[in-house]
Protein backbone atom coordinates (compact mmCIF):
# COMPACT_ATOMS: atom_id res chain seq x y z
CA UNK A 1 0.00 0.00 0.00
CA UNK A 2 1.27 3.48 -0.80
CA UNK A 3 1.06 6.62 1.27
CA UNK A 4 -1.76 8.87 0.10
CA UNK A 5 -1.99 12.61 -0.41
CA UNK A 6 -4.93 14.86 0.40
CA UNK A 7 -6.89 16.31 -2.48
CA UNK A 8 -9.40 19.15 -2.71
CA UNK A 9 -12.88 17.63 -2.50
CA UNK A 10 -14.80 20.87 -2.07
CA UNK A 11 -18.09 20.90 -4.03
CA UNK A 12 -20.86 23.50 -4.40
CA UNK A 13 -23.59 23.11 -1.78
CA UNK A 14 -26.18 21.96 -4.28
CA UNK A 15 -23.86 19.33 -5.68
CA UNK A 16 -23.12 18.10 -2.18
CA UNK A 17 -26.85 17.78 -1.49
CA UNK A 18 -27.50 15.89 -4.69
CA UNK A 19 -24.55 13.57 -4.07
CA UNK A 20 -25.81 12.88 -0.54
CA UNK A 21 -29.28 12.04 -1.83
CA UNK A 22 -27.83 9.69 -4.44
CA UNK A 23 -25.60 7.95 -1.90
CA UNK A 24 -28.51 7.38 0.49
CA UNK A 25 -30.59 5.81 -2.27
CA UNK A 26 -27.79 3.33 -3.13
CA UNK A 27 -26.12 1.83 0.01
CA UNK A 28 -23.16 0.49 -2.00
CA UNK A 29 -22.27 4.08 -2.82
CA UNK A 30 -21.59 4.67 0.88
CA UNK A 31 -18.77 2.17 0.58
CA UNK A 32 -17.50 3.71 -2.65
CA UNK A 33 -17.39 7.07 -0.92
CA UNK A 34 -15.65 5.53 2.10
CA UNK A 35 -12.99 3.98 -0.16
CA UNK A 36 -12.51 7.33 -1.92
CA UNK A 37 -12.02 9.14 1.39
CA UNK A 38 -9.58 6.46 2.56
CA UNK A 39 -7.50 6.58 -0.61
CA UNK A 40 -7.30 10.37 -0.52
CA UNK A 41 -6.20 10.44 3.11
CA UNK A 42 -9.40 11.92 4.59
CA UNK A 43 -9.46 9.28 7.29
CA UNK A 44 -11.52 11.10 9.91
CA UNK A 45 -14.48 11.32 7.52
CA UNK A 46 -14.63 7.62 6.70
CA UNK A 47 -16.50 6.17 9.67
CA UNK A 48 -19.70 8.15 9.08
CA UNK A 49 -20.14 6.45 5.71
CA UNK A 50 -19.36 3.00 7.05
CA UNK A 51 -22.24 3.12 9.48
CA UNK A 52 -24.60 3.10 6.50
CA UNK A 53 -22.88 0.11 4.89
CA UNK A 54 -23.02 -2.47 7.68
CA UNK A 55 -25.01 -4.86 5.47
CA UNK A 56 -21.68 -5.66 3.83
CA UNK A 57 -19.50 -6.34 6.89
CA UNK A 58 -16.56 -7.79 4.96
CA UNK A 59 -16.02 -4.66 2.89
CA UNK A 60 -16.63 -2.42 5.89
CA UNK A 61 -13.93 -4.32 7.81
CA UNK A 62 -11.55 -3.95 4.85
CA UNK A 63 -12.05 -0.18 4.79
CA UNK A 64 -11.59 0.13 8.55
CA UNK A 65 -8.45 -2.01 8.26
CA UNK A 66 -7.10 0.29 5.55
CA UNK A 67 -7.71 3.34 7.77
CA UNK A 68 -5.85 1.64 10.64
CA UNK A 69 -3.01 0.73 8.29
CA UNK A 70 -2.62 4.29 7.02
CA UNK A 71 -2.56 5.46 10.65
CA UNK A 72 0.24 2.89 11.23
CA UNK A 73 -1.88 1.03 13.82
CA UNK A 74 -0.66 -2.35 12.58
CA UNK A 75 -2.18 -4.60 15.30
CA UNK A 76 -5.62 -3.13 14.62
CA UNK A 77 -5.10 -3.31 10.86
CA UNK A 78 -4.11 -6.96 11.07
CA UNK A 79 -7.17 -7.86 13.14
CA UNK A 80 -9.51 -6.04 10.76
CA UNK A 81 -7.91 -7.38 7.56
CA UNK A 82 -8.29 -10.90 8.96
CA UNK A 83 -11.92 -10.17 9.85
CA UNK A 84 -12.50 -8.94 6.30
CA UNK A 85 -10.99 -12.11 4.82
CA UNK A 86 -13.17 -14.26 7.08
CA UNK A 87 -16.31 -12.33 6.12
CA UNK A 88 -15.96 -11.42 2.43
CA UNK A 89 -17.79 -13.81 0.09
CA UNK A 90 -15.62 -16.13 -1.96
CA UNK A 91 -16.88 -14.69 -5.24
CA UNK A 92 -15.48 -11.26 -4.34
CA UNK A 93 -12.02 -12.51 -5.27
CA UNK A 94 -10.76 -9.10 -6.43
CA UNK A 95 -11.18 -7.54 -2.98
CA UNK A 96 -10.17 -10.73 -1.14
CA UNK A 97 -6.84 -10.76 -2.98
CA UNK A 98 -6.18 -7.11 -2.17
CA UNK A 99 -7.08 -7.66 1.49
CA UNK A 100 -4.78 -10.69 1.76
CA UNK A 101 -1.97 -8.63 0.22
CA UNK A 102 -2.54 -5.81 2.71
CA UNK A 103 -2.63 -8.30 5.58
CA UNK A 104 0.70 -9.74 4.46
CA UNK A 105 2.30 -6.30 4.21
CA UNK A 106 0.98 -5.34 7.66
CA UNK A 107 2.48 -8.51 9.14
CA UNK A 108 5.76 -7.65 7.37
CA UNK A 109 5.84 -4.22 9.00
CA UNK A 110 5.50 -5.99 12.36
CA UNK A 111 8.37 -8.35 11.58
CA UNK A 112 6.07 -11.40 11.72
CA UNK A 113 7.54 -13.05 8.65
CA UNK A 114 5.82 -16.45 8.92
CA UNK A 115 2.32 -14.95 9.09
CA UNK A 116 3.26 -12.45 6.38
CA UNK A 117 4.36 -15.25 4.08
CA UNK A 118 1.10 -17.15 4.55
CA UNK A 119 -1.02 -14.08 3.76
CA UNK A 120 1.06 -13.11 0.73
CA UNK A 121 0.89 -16.64 -0.67
CA UNK A 122 -2.88 -16.52 -0.29
CA UNK A 123 -3.00 -13.12 -2.01
CA UNK A 124 -0.96 -14.42 -4.94
CA UNK A 125 -3.12 -17.50 -5.41
CA UNK A 126 -6.44 -15.63 -5.20
CA UNK A 127 -5.28 -12.85 -7.50
CA UNK A 128 -3.77 -15.05 -10.18
CA UNK A 129 -6.97 -17.08 -10.30
CA UNK A 130 -9.02 -13.89 -10.77
CA UNK A 131 -6.52 -12.25 -13.19
CA UNK A 132 -5.88 -9.41 -10.74
CA UNK A 133 -2.34 -9.08 -12.03
CA UNK A 134 -1.24 -6.00 -10.10
CA UNK A 135 -2.02 -7.60 -6.75
CA UNK A 136 -0.59 -10.95 -7.83
CA UNK A 137 2.72 -9.39 -8.87
CA UNK A 138 2.96 -7.23 -5.77
CA UNK A 139 2.28 -10.26 -3.54
CA UNK A 140 4.95 -12.37 -5.27
CA UNK A 141 7.50 -9.57 -5.00
CA UNK A 142 6.83 -9.00 -1.30
CA UNK A 143 7.01 -12.76 -0.76
CA UNK A 144 10.43 -12.80 -2.44
CA UNK A 145 11.60 -10.00 -0.16
CA UNK A 146 10.50 -12.05 2.84
CA UNK A 147 12.50 -15.02 1.59
CA UNK A 148 15.55 -12.78 1.30
CA UNK A 149 15.08 -11.69 4.91
CA UNK A 150 14.88 -15.34 5.91
CA UNK A 151 18.09 -16.10 4.04
CA UNK A 152 16.37 -18.28 1.42
CA UNK A 153 17.96 -16.75 -1.63
CA UNK A 154 17.20 -19.61 -3.99
CA UNK A 155 13.49 -19.60 -3.15
CA UNK A 156 13.45 -15.81 -3.50
CA UNK A 157 14.95 -16.09 -6.99
CA UNK A 158 12.34 -18.67 -7.97
CA UNK A 159 9.56 -16.33 -6.81
CA UNK A 160 11.01 -13.43 -8.80
CA UNK A 161 11.15 -15.58 -11.92
CA UNK A 162 7.59 -16.75 -11.28
CA UNK A 163 6.48 -13.12 -10.97
CA UNK A 164 8.10 -12.22 -14.29
CA UNK A 165 6.37 -15.18 -15.94
CA UNK A 166 3.03 -14.02 -14.53
CA UNK A 167 3.79 -10.49 -15.78
CA UNK A 168 4.43 -11.78 -19.28
CA UNK A 169 1.23 -13.86 -19.23
CA UNK A 170 -0.76 -10.80 -18.19
CA UNK A 171 0.30 -8.81 -21.23
CA UNK A 172 -1.27 -9.08 -24.67
CA UNK A 173 0.18 -8.30 -28.09
CA UNK A 174 3.76 -8.47 -26.74
CA UNK A 175 3.37 -5.27 -24.74
CA UNK A 176 6.05 -4.24 -22.24
CA UNK A 177 5.89 -5.57 -18.69
CA UNK A 178 3.43 -3.87 -16.29
CA UNK A 179 4.91 -1.44 -13.74
CA UNK A 180 4.19 -3.86 -10.86
CA UNK A 181 6.80 -6.23 -12.34
CA UNK A 182 9.47 -3.73 -11.37
CA UNK A 183 9.58 -5.16 -7.85
CA UNK A 184 10.55 -8.61 -9.10
CA UNK A 185 13.20 -7.04 -11.35
CA UNK A 186 14.93 -5.08 -8.56
CA UNK A 187 14.75 -8.04 -6.17
CA UNK A 188 16.25 -10.34 -8.79
CA UNK A 189 18.94 -7.71 -9.34
CA UNK A 190 19.73 -7.75 -5.63
CA UNK A 191 19.94 -11.55 -5.65
CA UNK A 192 22.27 -11.59 -8.65
CA UNK A 193 24.40 -8.99 -6.92
CA UNK A 194 24.66 -11.20 -3.82
CA UNK A 195 25.85 -14.03 -6.08
CA UNK A 196 28.52 -11.62 -7.45
CA UNK A 197 26.93 -11.48 -10.92
CA UNK A 198 27.38 -7.73 -11.24
CA UNK A 199 26.45 -7.48 -14.91
CA UNK A 200 23.24 -9.44 -14.43
CA UNK A 201 22.41 -7.34 -11.38
CA UNK A 202 22.92 -4.11 -13.30
CA UNK A 203 20.60 -5.21 -16.11
CA UNK A 204 17.73 -6.20 -13.79
CA UNK A 205 18.09 -3.17 -11.52
CA UNK A 206 17.90 -0.81 -14.50
CA UNK A 207 14.81 -2.59 -15.85
CA UNK A 208 13.16 -2.48 -12.44
CA UNK A 209 13.82 1.23 -12.00
CA UNK A 210 12.28 2.02 -15.39
CA UNK A 211 9.12 0.10 -14.42
CA UNK A 212 9.11 1.76 -10.99
CA UNK A 213 9.21 5.16 -12.66
CA UNK A 214 6.22 4.23 -14.81
CA UNK A 215 4.23 3.24 -11.73
CA UNK A 216 5.66 5.97 -9.46
CA UNK A 217 6.36 3.22 -6.91
CA UNK A 218 8.65 4.48 -4.14
CA UNK A 219 9.58 1.05 -2.77
CA UNK A 220 10.71 -0.21 -6.18
CA UNK A 221 12.64 2.97 -6.92
CA UNK A 222 14.32 3.13 -3.50
CA UNK A 223 15.41 -0.51 -3.66
CA UNK A 224 16.58 0.00 -7.23
CA UNK A 225 18.68 3.09 -6.49
CA UNK A 226 20.21 1.51 -3.38
CA UNK A 227 20.98 -1.63 -5.39
CA UNK A 228 22.75 0.49 -7.99
CA UNK A 229 24.65 2.25 -5.20
CA UNK A 230 25.96 -1.12 -3.99
CA UNK A 231 27.07 -1.90 -7.54
CA UNK A 232 28.96 1.38 -7.75
CA UNK A 233 30.66 0.66 -4.45
CA UNK A 234 31.63 -2.84 -5.58
CA UNK A 235 33.30 -1.18 -8.59
CA UNK A 236 35.17 1.26 -6.29
CA UNK A 237 33.05 4.26 -7.36
CA UNK A 238 32.20 5.64 -3.93
CA UNK A 239 31.28 9.04 -5.34
CA UNK A 240 28.71 7.48 -7.67
CA UNK A 241 27.43 5.25 -4.87
CA UNK A 242 26.87 8.25 -2.60
CA UNK A 243 25.04 10.13 -5.35
CA UNK A 244 22.63 7.23 -5.88
CA UNK A 245 22.02 6.73 -2.16
CA UNK A 246 21.34 10.45 -1.81
CA UNK A 247 18.97 10.27 -4.78
CA UNK A 248 17.05 7.51 -2.97
CA UNK A 249 16.89 9.59 0.22
CA UNK A 250 15.65 12.73 -1.55
CA UNK A 251 12.99 10.72 -3.40
CA UNK A 252 11.79 9.22 -0.12
CA UNK A 253 11.52 12.67 1.43
CA UNK A 254 9.45 13.90 -1.52
CA UNK A 255 7.13 10.93 -0.93
CA UNK A 256 7.09 11.76 2.80
CA UNK A 257 8.40 8.28 3.72
CA UNK A 258 10.53 8.32 6.89
CA UNK A 259 11.21 4.60 6.51
CA UNK A 260 12.85 4.75 3.08
CA UNK A 261 14.60 8.03 3.92
CA UNK A 262 16.18 6.36 6.96
CA UNK A 263 17.19 3.30 4.90
CA UNK A 264 18.94 5.48 2.32
CA UNK A 265 20.61 7.70 4.94
CA UNK A 266 21.95 4.63 6.76
CA UNK A 267 23.52 3.32 3.57
CA UNK A 268 25.12 6.71 2.95
CA UNK A 269 26.60 6.48 6.44
CA UNK A 270 28.15 3.11 5.55
CA UNK A 271 29.66 4.66 2.45
CA UNK A 272 31.15 7.49 4.50
CA UNK A 273 32.75 4.87 6.73
CA UNK A 274 34.18 3.11 3.68
CA UNK A 275 35.54 6.47 2.47
CA UNK A 276 37.18 7.10 5.84
CA UNK A 277 34.81 9.98 6.67
CA UNK A 278 34.15 8.89 10.23
CA UNK A 279 33.15 12.38 11.32
CA UNK A 280 30.25 12.47 8.83
CA UNK A 281 29.09 9.09 10.06
CA UNK A 282 29.14 10.39 13.63
CA UNK A 283 27.03 13.37 12.52
CA UNK A 284 24.51 10.97 10.95
CA UNK A 285 24.18 9.03 14.23
CA UNK A 286 23.62 12.26 16.14
CA UNK A 287 21.06 13.54 13.63
CA UNK A 288 19.00 10.34 13.97
CA UNK A 289 19.45 10.22 17.77
CA UNK A 290 20.92 6.73 17.64
CA UNK A 291 22.31 5.07 20.72
CA UNK A 292 23.34 1.50 21.52
CA UNK A 293 20.97 1.70 24.48
CA UNK A 294 17.84 2.58 22.46
CA UNK A 295 15.02 0.13 21.98
CA UNK A 296 15.49 -1.26 18.46
CA UNK A 297 12.45 -1.31 16.19
CA UNK A 298 12.31 -4.06 13.56
CA UNK A 299 11.64 -1.49 10.85
CA UNK A 300 14.82 0.43 11.64
CA UNK A 301 17.25 -2.42 12.28
CA UNK A 302 19.39 -1.28 9.34
CA UNK A 303 20.14 1.95 11.20
CA UNK A 304 21.31 0.07 14.27
CA UNK A 305 23.42 -2.37 12.26
CA UNK A 306 25.08 0.71 10.77
CA UNK A 307 25.47 2.17 14.26
CA UNK A 308 27.22 -1.06 15.31
CA UNK A 309 29.74 -0.50 12.50
CA UNK A 310 30.37 2.99 13.84
CA UNK A 311 30.88 1.69 17.39
CA UNK A 312 33.42 -0.84 16.12
CA UNK A 313 35.24 1.91 14.22
CA UNK A 314 35.30 3.97 17.43
CA UNK A 315 36.68 0.97 19.38
CA UNK A 316 33.61 0.98 21.62
CA UNK A 317 33.70 -2.80 21.87
CA UNK A 318 31.37 -3.33 24.83
CA UNK A 319 28.58 -1.20 23.37
CA UNK A 320 29.00 -2.76 19.92
CA UNK A 321 28.91 -6.31 21.31
CA UNK A 322 25.78 -5.67 23.38
CA UNK A 323 23.95 -4.07 20.45
CA UNK A 324 24.90 -6.85 18.04
CA UNK A 325 23.79 -9.47 20.54
CA UNK A 326 20.36 -7.85 20.82
CA UNK A 327 20.03 -7.61 17.05
CA UNK A 328 21.05 -11.25 16.56
CA UNK A 329 18.60 -12.51 19.18
CA UNK A 330 15.71 -10.53 17.67
CA UNK A 331 16.48 -11.80 14.17
CA UNK A 332 16.93 -15.37 15.33
CA UNK A 333 13.65 -15.37 17.27
CA UNK A 334 11.73 -14.28 14.15
CA UNK A 335 13.66 -16.70 11.89
CA UNK A 336 15.25 -13.94 9.79
CA UNK A 337 18.41 -15.75 8.79
CA UNK A 338 19.53 -13.01 6.41
CA UNK A 339 19.79 -10.57 9.29
CA UNK A 340 21.46 -13.17 11.55
CA UNK A 341 24.14 -13.61 8.91
CA UNK A 342 24.91 -9.91 8.72
CA UNK A 343 25.22 -9.71 12.52
CA UNK A 344 27.57 -12.73 12.62
CA UNK A 345 29.80 -11.12 10.00
CA UNK A 346 29.97 -7.88 11.99
CA UNK A 347 30.70 -9.78 15.21
CA UNK A 348 33.54 -11.61 13.46
CA UNK A 349 35.03 -8.33 12.25
CA UNK A 350 34.64 -6.73 15.69
CA UNK A 351 36.55 -9.59 17.32
CA UNK A 352 39.20 -9.40 14.62
CA UNK A 353 39.66 -5.67 15.23
CA UNK A 354 40.38 -6.52 18.89
CA UNK A 355 42.90 -9.22 17.82
CA UNK A 356 40.64 -11.90 19.33
CA UNK A 357 41.22 -14.27 16.44
CA UNK A 358 39.68 -17.40 17.97
CA UNK A 359 36.33 -15.70 18.60
CA UNK A 360 36.45 -14.03 15.18
CA UNK A 361 36.98 -17.37 13.43
CA UNK A 362 34.18 -18.98 15.46
CA UNK A 363 31.70 -16.30 14.31
CA UNK A 364 33.00 -16.61 10.76
CA UNK A 365 32.49 -20.38 10.80
CA UNK A 366 28.87 -19.93 11.92
CA UNK A 367 28.30 -17.42 9.13
CA UNK A 368 29.87 -19.67 6.51
CA UNK A 369 27.79 -22.63 7.64
CA UNK A 370 24.57 -20.67 7.16
CA UNK A 371 25.61 -18.77 4.03
CA UNK A 372 27.16 -21.49 1.87
CA UNK A 373 23.95 -23.42 0.99
CA UNK A 374 22.37 -20.25 -0.40
CA UNK A 375 25.42 -19.03 -2.30
CA UNK A 376 26.13 -15.77 -0.46
CA UNK A 377 29.15 -13.92 -1.86
CA UNK A 378 28.85 -10.14 -1.49
CA UNK A 379 27.89 -10.55 2.18
CA UNK A 380 31.58 -11.26 2.73
CA UNK A 381 33.25 -9.45 -0.19
CA UNK A 382 31.60 -6.10 0.57
CA UNK A 383 33.40 -5.98 3.93
CA UNK A 384 36.65 -5.34 2.10
CA UNK A 385 40.17 -6.07 3.26
CA UNK A 386 39.35 -6.86 6.94
CA UNK A 387 37.17 -9.76 5.80
CA UNK A 388 39.70 -10.91 3.20
CA UNK A 389 42.34 -10.95 5.94
CA UNK A 390 40.06 -13.02 8.17
CA UNK A 391 39.15 -15.44 5.38
CA UNK A 392 42.83 -15.88 4.59
CA UNK A 393 43.55 -16.57 8.26
CA UNK A 394 40.74 -19.15 8.24
CA UNK A 395 42.43 -21.15 5.48
CA UNK A 396 43.58 -24.41 6.98
CA UNK A 397 41.74 -23.75 10.25
CA UNK A 398 38.17 -24.31 9.09
CA UNK A 399 36.66 -27.78 8.62
CA UNK A 400 37.16 -29.23 5.13
CA UNK A 401 33.53 -28.63 3.96
CA UNK A 402 34.04 -24.86 4.30
CA UNK A 403 37.42 -24.69 2.62
CA UNK A 404 36.17 -24.78 -0.96
CA UNK A 405 33.67 -22.02 -0.14
CA UNK A 406 36.38 -19.83 1.37
CA UNK A 407 38.61 -20.51 -1.64
CA UNK A 408 35.82 -19.36 -3.97
CA UNK A 409 35.40 -16.13 -2.00
CA UNK A 410 39.12 -15.40 -2.07
CA UNK A 411 39.26 -16.20 -5.79
CA UNK A 412 36.37 -13.82 -6.46
CA UNK A 413 38.22 -11.09 -4.59
CA UNK A 414 41.38 -11.70 -6.64
CA UNK A 415 39.39 -11.42 -9.87
CA UNK A 416 37.89 -8.18 -8.62
CA UNK A 417 41.32 -6.69 -7.95
CA UNK A 418 42.56 -7.76 -11.37
CA UNK A 419 39.60 -6.19 -13.18
CA UNK A 420 38.96 -3.16 -11.02
CA UNK A 421 39.51 0.34 -12.42
CA UNK A 422 38.68 2.81 -9.61
CA UNK A 423 37.00 6.01 -10.77
CA UNK A 424 37.00 8.11 -7.60
CA UNK A 425 40.41 7.39 -6.08
CA UNK A 426 44.02 7.79 -7.17
CA UNK A 427 44.91 4.65 -9.17
CA UNK A 428 47.17 2.45 -7.06
CA UNK A 429 48.16 -1.23 -7.05
CA UNK A 430 46.71 -1.91 -3.62
CA UNK A 431 44.38 -4.58 -2.28
CA UNK A 432 41.91 -1.75 -1.64
CA UNK A 433 42.39 1.96 -2.53
CA UNK A 434 43.15 4.53 0.14
CA UNK A 435 40.54 7.19 0.82
CA UNK A 436 41.38 10.88 0.70
CA UNK A 437 41.43 11.11 4.52
CA UNK A 438 43.68 8.05 4.74
CA UNK A 439 46.08 9.61 2.23
CA UNK A 440 46.06 12.81 4.28
CA UNK A 441 46.95 10.91 7.46
CA UNK A 442 49.60 8.92 5.63
CA UNK A 443 51.30 12.15 4.54
CA UNK A 444 51.27 13.41 8.13
CA UNK A 445 52.79 10.12 9.31
CA UNK A 446 55.53 10.51 6.70
CA UNK A 447 56.12 14.03 8.05
CA UNK A 448 56.79 12.51 11.48
CA UNK A 449 53.67 13.63 13.36
CA UNK A 450 52.43 11.57 16.33
CA UNK A 451 48.85 10.31 16.67
CA UNK A 452 48.07 13.14 19.06
CA UNK A 453 49.52 15.76 16.74
CA UNK A 454 47.57 14.34 13.78
CA UNK A 455 44.35 14.36 15.83
CA UNK A 456 44.93 17.99 16.82
CA UNK A 457 45.72 19.05 13.25
CA UNK A 458 42.65 17.32 11.77
CA UNK A 459 40.37 18.21 14.72
CA UNK A 460 39.46 14.59 15.43
CA UNK A 461 39.98 12.21 18.35
CA UNK A 462 43.07 10.07 18.80
CA UNK A 463 40.77 7.02 18.56
CA UNK A 464 39.67 8.15 15.11
CA UNK A 465 43.28 8.48 14.00
CA UNK A 466 44.03 4.97 15.27
CA UNK A 467 41.04 3.62 13.35
CA UNK A 468 42.33 5.22 10.16
CA UNK A 469 45.80 3.83 10.86
CA UNK A 470 44.46 0.30 11.17
CA UNK A 471 42.75 0.70 7.77
CA UNK A 472 45.94 2.07 6.23
CA UNK A 473 48.00 -0.84 7.59
CA UNK A 474 45.50 -3.35 6.19
CA UNK A 475 45.41 -1.77 2.74
CA UNK A 476 49.19 -1.40 2.52
CA UNK A 477 49.87 -4.81 4.07
CA UNK A 478 52.01 -3.11 6.71
CA UNK A 479 52.50 -3.67 10.45
CA UNK A 480 54.06 -0.36 11.46
CA UNK A 481 54.26 3.30 10.51
CA UNK A 482 57.66 2.78 8.90
CA UNK A 483 56.42 -0.12 6.79
CA UNK A 484 53.30 1.82 5.78
CA UNK A 485 55.32 4.82 4.58
CA UNK A 486 57.80 2.59 2.73
CA UNK A 487 55.03 0.63 1.04
CA UNK A 488 53.19 3.85 0.09
CA UNK A 489 56.33 5.19 -1.57
CA UNK A 490 56.86 1.88 -3.31
CA UNK A 491 53.43 1.95 -4.96
CA UNK A 492 53.60 5.66 -5.72
CA UNK A 493 51.01 7.19 -3.40
CA UNK A 494 53.62 9.22 -1.51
Amino acid sequence: MRSTRSVNTTLPAAAMFNTSQLVRSQPQLFLFQAWALTLTGQLDAVEAYLQEGERQPGEVAAIRASVAYLRRDMPQAIALFQQALDTLPEENSFLRGAVALSLGIAYSWMGQVTQAGQALSQASAISQASSNWHVALTALWNLAQLQIEQGRLRQAAELCCQALEVAQQSQQDNQSLPPAAGGACVSLGALLYEQNDLEGAATHLEAGIKLGEQGADLAILALGYLGQARLRRARADLKGALELANQAEQLARRYNSPYWAAQAAAYQARLWLAAGQLERMEQWAQEYHLSAHNEVSYLYEVEYLTLARLLVAQSKWTEAAALLERLRQAASTSERLGRVLEVLVLEALAYQAQSETTQALACLEQALTLAEPEGYMRLFLDEGQPMITLLTAATGWLPAPHQAYVDSLLAANRRKQENLHPSSFIPQPLIEPLSERELEILRLIAAGLSNGEIAEKLVVTVGTVKWHLNNIYGKLDARSRTQAVARAREVGVL
